[in-house]
């Protein structure tokens, strides 16, 4: 985003999901499908003065590590 945000302007979280119980409209099913189960999703959020919220998801199996994935709305 290109500017310096405090952590205490941020929420985040890891959760431990399975494949079929996660919203297609934030992970697509084509990064899904390679990935073993259960998966971890990391995510942190932040929304700026403006009420812009910005989304950052991590998707990882134990020793795999994606490409971060990242939402905006």
């Amino acid at each position: 985003m290109g500017k310096t945000i405090a952590i205490d302007e941020v929420g985040y979280e890891s959760l431990q999901f399975e494949k079929e119980k996660i919203d297609e409209t934030l992970i697509s099913t084509e990064i899904l499908a390679p990935l073993p189960k259960p998966i971890v999703i990391t995510s942190v959020n932040y929304t700026d003065a403006e009420g812009n919220y910005y989304l950052y998801l991590s998707v990882s199996r134990d020793e795999i590590e994606l490409s971060p994935y990242v939402v905006c709305y």
